[in-house]
């Protein structure tokens, strides 16, 4: 039988706390992309007549739309993979005696004990991959708005 044919009751549980975590992953990252698209859109406003002084020197839009997202790029990456260097540390650290959990989330989790913490790369690609996405999703709709200013207006807000 499948594991999960097998535990029964203890299966629908465990299926329902993975549901839980990837609803609460997804939340947050929700969050930061809004938040994130905030913090640009504040940068667009604050550099407006930068941007149509680019424009005004012929930049064009796909210029203004690399010029953000390698920026955004350059930002998000490194602190990612700092923090991928973190939990790594954290992991190894923590590898030989495991994850220590209260006793009853124990005995229905893992059926009882500590949880063992394995070393594997596709999480973190995963994460990797998961923050450039959200990067560039986030910075779709300030591109948009930095890619509308002319110059006229640039030079009209002064």
């Amino acid at each position: 039988a499948r594991w999960d044919e097998a535990s029964g009751f203890f299966a629908r549980i465990a299926s329902g706390l993975q549901a839980f975590i990837f609803l609460a992953t997804g939340l947050i990252f929700l969050i930061v992309a809004f938040i994130f698209m905030n913090t640009l859109i504040i940068n667009i406003v604050e550099r407006t007549a930068e941007i149509g002084t680019m424009r005004a020197l012929g930049g064009e839009k796909s210029f203004i739309r690399r010029l953000f997202l390698t920026e955004t790029l350059l930002l998000n990456i490194p602190f990612c993979l700092g923090a991928m260097v973190l939990a790594l540390a954290g992991v190894l650290a923590a590898r030989g005696s495991g994850l220590p959990l209260p006793d009853s989330v124990s005995q229905y989790l893992i059926g009882g004990g500590a949880l063992p913490l394995l070393l594997s790369a596709p999480p973190f690609l995963e994460a990797l991959g998961i923050v450039i996405a959200v990067s560039i999703v986030a910075t779709l709709y300030p591109i948009r708005v930095a890619t509308g200013i002319t110059p006229l207006a640039a030079m009209a807000e002064r």
